[in-house]
Formats: structure tokens, C-alpha cells, sequence
């Protein structure tokens, strides 16, 4: 099973804080805020931030299949990190 899912895109591409990022930790994926972004993820492996994501053309707005698509894609890039 995907880490990384379709839900976890969307929740970081729709976080209010511009500094958010979508970290794994122990095998669980999560959206943090960027004030506390730092704070959270340690110890955990930042997967993309919010930034990142909208650098690639992603939206609050993209297609069901354009998430799913980029969701996969990071979780492809997790795995090759050992997560």
C-alpha cells in the first residue's frame, strides 16, 4: 500500500500556511505547518512542500486523476529514499 496518498496532496495543496510541507515519519505520511513545519518533522523525511507542488503546476483545483498521478509519483520517489 501507498504512504502517500491522493488525500495527502490535496490536504497539503490546500493548507493555509504557504510553508506547509507533507512529511513520513515511521511509515506515516502527514501534512505540517510551516511556523512548525521544523518542529514536527524531526526525525521525519520531508517528502515536498506546498511550494514545490504549485512549481509543478499542481492546485487545490487539479483533476482527481492529476493527484493521484503526482501522489504516486512522490510515493515512487519515497521508496527509493528507503522510506
Amino acid at each position: 500500500m501507498a504512504i502517500i496518498q491522493s488525500r495527502h496532496v490535496r490536504e497539503l495543496l490546500a493548507a493555509p500556511d504557504p510553508g506547509a510541507a507533507l512529511v513520513v515519519r515511521r511509515g506515516a505520511a502527514a501534512v505540517v505547518g510551516g511556523d512548525s513545519a521544523a518542529e514536527s518533522a524531526e526525525g521525519a523525511l520531508v517528502v515536498a512542500t506546498q511550494a514545490d507542488l504549485r512549481a509543478q503546476g499542481a492546485a487545490p483545483e487539479s483533476s482527481d486523476d492529476q493527484i493521484a498521478a503526482l501522489a504516486a509519483r512522490l510515493d515512487t520517489a519515497l521508496a527509493g529514499f528507503g522510506g
